[in-house]
């Protein structure tokens, strides 16, 4: 009876969930897919909003703004320091992605993704997130001693 339950649930279940789209093959991804999948989540945002996303170098990424009279037009984060974070808005439902440096209380921020599915805004912080641990191993490579 168990197994006939479970079966049930499991093809009930089927295509509910986290969205195929967002799910990955298993093995790691490289920063410039990283890097590709914040550029492709970064023209759907509001225009106003729209930007790019570049790997610098291992370590800082710039964001540019797609608008040419944004004030601020590009601006790099330095991804040891990155601050990535999210806030839903109760009333209108979007939930936003702000970018910002921990290097000091002043130090600005920048909401850089809108979307009204959390799950999105989630995985584009997640991405952010994944370049910060790429970054750190790839100096730990680079430390005297490291086998690897």
């Amino acid at each position: 009876m168990f197994l006939i339950a479970a079966a049930l649930a499991a093809a009930m279940y089927q295509g509910k969930g986290y969205p195929e789209e967002d799910s990955t093959d298993g093995k790691r991804m490289t920063a410039a897919e990283h890097i590709a999948s914040l550029n492709a989540f970064a023209q759907a945002v509001p225009r106003e909003m729209r930007h790019k996303v570049a790997l610098k170098d291992s370590c800082t990424i710039e964001f540019t703004s797609m608008r040419r009279s944004a004030e601020g037009h590009a601006f790099d984060v330095p991804l040891l320091s990155l601050d990535a974070s999210s806030r839903t808005d109760r009333e209108t439902g979007l939930t936003f992605v702000a970018i910002g440096s921990l290097d000091g209380p002043d130090a600005p921020h920048h909401e850089v993704y809108q979307t009204d599915r959390w799950h999105e805004a989630i995985s584009y912080r997640s991405h952010l997130r994944q370049l910060m641990r790429l970054c750190a191993e790839s100096l730990r490579k680079d430390e005297p001693g490291h086998a690897g």
